[in-house]
């Protein structure tokens, strides 16, 4: 049985403010994520390496890596 807790995925995001009268967006974010079950169908682990264009740096592109662990409880109440 599969579903979408385990797997690939990409996530874009912008963002941006508008506290002035100039609404700007100053930030984009592009994220590969990978997630894979540790424990059962409840504890996985995540990796997601990315990449981070702001406009303060010149768009100037920065690396990024994320680690962490997720907890989904729907299949422990079945």
């Amino acid at each position: 049985e599969e579903d979408v807790a385990r797997g690939f995925g990409i996530r874009y995001s912008l963002f941006g403010h508008n506290s002035t009268e100039e609404r700007q967006i100053d930030r984009h974010r592009l994220t590969l994520i990978y997630r894979h079950p540790l424990y059962k169908n409840w504890l996985f682990f995540q990796i997601a390496p990315g990449i981070e264009w702001l406009d303060d740096d010149g768009w100037e592109a920065s690396p990024s890596i994320q680690f962490g662990l997720d907890t989904l409880f729907w299949e422990a109440t079945r």
